[in-house]
């Protein structure tokens, strides 16, 4: 059983608010955010409602504010259709601006380690994109590999971590998304 397939899995038996199992690379994307918030009592992650313009935002408990909005691309080839060139960029950081939806970040996810080092030294030494959102290019090719032990445990932690808000969630997704411009309340 891969990582990948482990992950979606265990989201049958852990239910996460707001995140599905039937889009499991977009799956993986949201539990890359949730990490860091593992310690942080005062942020919390929370995904979008579908239809909603972001894929999810992490917002500050203490503040009542939205910190960042997160939009995911997933790219799982290897050939041409796997990178963003300079114009798909600016497609992109135009379509998700601040002025249209609102998105401080595009996570670009990788299912090629190829591709996501292409991509990854494209927007590193030659993509000059200064304007918001910001792009974000991450590697999930090691998902395809083989679970290990070490994997479900820190997996379950995560998925169980983030489940536990799910009280707080309810609460916070009627403060946060009718505030999409992260305002204070």
């Amino acid at each position: 059983m891969t990582k990948l397939e482990f992950t979606v899995q265990l989201l049958y038996s852990i239910p996460l608010h707001n995140i599905k199992h039937t889009l499991p690379l977009e799956l993986l994307q949201h539990l890359h955010y949730i990490k860091p918030l593992l310690n942080n009592t005062n942020l919390v992650y929370c995904p979008s409602p579908a239809g909603y313009k972001f894929d999810a935002c992490i917002f500050n408990l203490k503040d009542n504010i939205i910190n960042q909005t997160l939009e995911f691309k997933f790219k799982e080839g290897s050939g041409s259709n796997s990178f963003y060139g300079p114009k798909k960029l600016f497609d992109l950081q135009k379509e998700f601006s601040p002025y249209e939806k609102n998105v401080d970040l595009i996570d670009l996810g990788f299912k090629n380690q190829k591709s996501f080092e292409k991509q990854f030294d494209f927007v590193l030494e030659e993509y000059n994109g200064l304007s918001l959102p910001k792009i974000n290019v991450t590697n999930y090719s090691s998902n395809w590999s083989e679970v290990t032990d070490s994997y479900k445990f820190a997996c379950e932690e995560l998925m169980l971590y983030q489940h536990s808000k799910s009280s707080i969630l309810s609460e916070v997704l009627e403060i946060a998304f009718p505030l999409c411009d992260g305002s204070v309340l």
